[in-house]
């Protein structure tokens, strides 16, 4: 064996060695366990719907449950470390609606989306009755109901007028305010809005409800299905008070998990913090 490749020898081994604490580093750990003794009660109310407001009294006779949340690492990209410890969680329902209100600390509020800045969010998954699949987004043959929300989304209500030079910036600014939502598809402006030109359902500037429905059966499966019937979200004093109006089908016993975004902490897509499965408790 020559010098040369003695020298390439050590050098390869070299490198490995300092690759490997960063290879075992970054392998996925376990999903959480599941912690179905942990009950969420809901409780009856004559119009759930009513408590969309996160600040409505309604909430005062809903019961708390803390549900701890950990890093999601079972599938990459994630964080070493989880941006929000906990979730307190509380639930109402009625014949037609369920309710949950997600209150988190979160020191900074990351409503705005763009290079570099990430939105706030939670979300809150559903399994079908009895032994709960992967929390990671269900699996092949055991789907999954997901109900996301994001402190960047706007209802129609809720954007500013703009002006046509906000929509087509060589337009001169001629023209009084518009509402891009509608006149934007009648110009030719339409073709420069990326995903809101080929009708993506959450590419828009202004959405139905600020509630997302999706399915999953697994990692990578996960489906736009449409919006919630209602929620929204308040943050003041460094906590988060996030309210999902939700189908009155769910409300039934059933493992339920929960999801997090900090934007301040770069937190997007995977990289959240998330819960094991609890039980929902909804006694008719």
């Amino acid at each position: 064996m020559n010098t040369n490749t003695i020298v390439r020898l050590v050098t390869i081994a070299l490198a490995a060695a300092v690759a490997l604490p960063a290879m075992v580093a970054a392998q996925p750990r376990k999903e959480p366990e599941p912690r179905l003794e942990l009950v969420i009660s809901a409780a009856a109310v004559a119009d759930a719907a009513a408590a969309a407001a996160p600040d409505s009294k309604l909430w005062a006779g809903a019961k708390p449950q803390t549900v701890s949340l950990q890093p999601q690492q079972f599938v990459e990209p994630f964080q070493e470390k989880a941006a929000v410890a906990s979730v307190q969680v509380r639930a109402l329902r009625d014949e037609q609606r369920l309710a949950l209100l997600l209150e988190w600390a979160d020191q900074s509020e990351n409503s705005t989306i763009g290079p570099a800045q990430f939105s706030d969010g939670c979300g809150v998954m559903f399994a079908p009755s009895g032994t709960p699949p992967s929390v990671m987004m269900g699996a092949t043959g055991r789907p999954v109901r997901l109900f996301n929300w994001k402190a960047a989304w706007a209802t129609p209500s809720q954007l500013a007028p703009l002006a046509w030079v906000d929509v087509v910036p060589l337009s001169g600014g001629s023209g009084g305010p518009i509402r891009p939502d509608t006149a934007i598809y009648a110009t030719a402006a339409k073709a420069t809005t990326g995903g809101w030109a080929v009708d993506n359902p959450v590419s828009g500037p202004s959405y139905p409800s600020l509630v997302e429905e999706l399915v999953a059966e697994g990692p990578g499966t996960i489906t736009h299905k449409g919006f919630a019937p209602g929620g929204g979200g308040s943050w003041k004093g460094g906590r988060w008070r996030v309210v999902l109006v939700l189908p009155g089908e769910l409300a039934a016993t059933s493992p339920v998990a929960f999801a997090v975004w900090d934007g301040g902490q770069r937190d997007a897509g995977s990289r959240k913090s998330i819960s094991p499965w609890v039980t929902l408790d909804v006694k008719r």
